[in-house]
């Protein structure tokens, strides 16, 4: 069967993102986990390893792409209220 609807149907939830090499669809990048009747609200879970706010060590060149994700992804749900 088809894992990520699976997993989105029994967690309300739609999954936004994965990484190109995960041919198996055995864990996504990016969720949104939308309200039920226990949990109001809804929430967007990241966990792309690329999505490091402050690296140890240099500069990271795609800063601004960080920021601007997070940005959007604050937008987005405050709109849902």
């Amino acid at each position: 069967g088809n894992i990520v609807k699976a997993f989105e149907e029994e967690n309300n939830a739609t999954v936004l993102a994965t990484w190109g090499h995960v041919t198996d669809y055995c864990c996504a990048g990016m969720v949104e986990f939308a309200s039920t009747a226990e949990y109001q609200g809804t929430c967007i879970a990241l966990g792309l390893a690329a999505y490091e706010w402050n690296q140890n060590s240099n500069l990271n060149v795609y800063q601004d792409n960080i920021v601007l994700m997070t940005k959007n992804i604050l937008h987005y749900l405050s709109a849902k209220k």
